[in-house]
């Protein structure tokens, strides 16, 4: 059961990647239809010259490839030879070399947020394939922070759903909510499968469980959540223990979340689920039972 478990979660997680890449390649035509392409690692398209020698950054001394990423003219060279690494699946000079020796290294000037967008569209490609969850979280965030026009919201997405997907199959809790927290400011919308698994991941963290619901219900006003019986039963749930912790403690106000008063929320929820899902209302009180045993086992 483990081994067919740990299957499904690859398969998964591959099938994102992939997507996110054919999303990626189709924004990257879009914005940038005339950049050259090669599918080669030992590049066809035209470099600028450095020192009688066409340009190859990841092989040149980091100061003059520095040197030369200075002029704004010239950052395209950045994405675009991440982006042919990539497609020699040579992900690792891609994060190692590009991103952190020279994006991360000093440099006098701002990248222009056009570079940074589809710099780190590529980084996160690699780092999804290397399965470096941290470098794909850097990403994410690299993303989340840009001007909307610089990113588009397809691609926020199938970022989102690739690096959630990767933490899931890492089983790792930590990771997880760093990505979460990167994802909710942008109102990214996980799809209902995945909805579904992150919910049942942050509810089996061994963290403080007031905390975890609080961010169950925190990441469902968000939109993150895509609305199933599952998931909104988990929503309820949270809704009603964060309900009771204020009323025992008496401290409505500085207990609920951004000020939202949860019993009304819960009311709303309760209400909309009946409707929704066509149940009545000890239909309601035996499946949230039922469930709640199920989570518990």
């Amino acid at each position: 059961m483990l081994m067919q478990h740990v299957s499904t979660s690859s398969a998964a997680n591959a099938a994102y990647i992939s997507r996110l890449q054919d999303t990626i390649h189709e924004h990257t035509s879009l914005v940038h239809p005339d950049a050259p392409g090669v599918a080669q690692f030992h590049y066809e398209r035209e470099f600028p010259i450095w020192k009688k020698q066409q340009v190859s950054l990841h092989s040149m001394r980091e100061a003059h490839a520095k040197t030369i990423l200075q002029k704004y003219a010239n950052e395209n060279l950045l994405w675009q030879e991440a982006r042919d690494l990539n497609a020699a699946q040579r992900h690792d000079l891609v994060v190692d070399v590009l991103y952190r020796a020279l994006y991360l290294g000093e440099r006098d000037a701002a990248w222009l947020p056009r570079t940074t967008s589809l710099f780190a569209q590529q980084v996160l490609v690699a780092a999804c394939n290397l399965h470096d969850v941290a470098t794909a979280i850097q990403a994410v965030d690299m993303l989340t922070a840009l001007p909307l026009h610089a990113v588009s919201r397809k691609v926020l997405q199938d970022a989102s759903h690739a690096v959630t997907h990767l933490c899931l199959h890492h089983d790792d809790a930590t990771t997880l909510t760093a990505v979460l927290d990167a994802i909710e400011p942008a109102h990214v919308n996980l799809d209902a499968s995945t909805s579904e698994q992150v919910v049942s991941s942050l509810l089996r963290n061994e963290g403080p469980l007031l905390d975890t619901h609080k961010r169950i219900v925190s990441l469902y006003n968000a939109g993150t959540w895509a609305s199933s019986l599952a998931v909104d039963t988990h929503v309820l749930w949270s809704l009603l223990t964060l309900h009771r912790a204020e009323e025992a403690s008496s401290l409505r106000a500085s207990t609920a979340t951004n000020g939202v008063d949860h019993h009304l929320q819960l009311v709303e929820l309760y209400r909309n689920m009946q409707a929704e899902y066509g149940l009545t209302d000890p239909d309601v009180g035996n499946y949230l039972v039922s469930d709640s045993c199920k989570e518990a086992r």
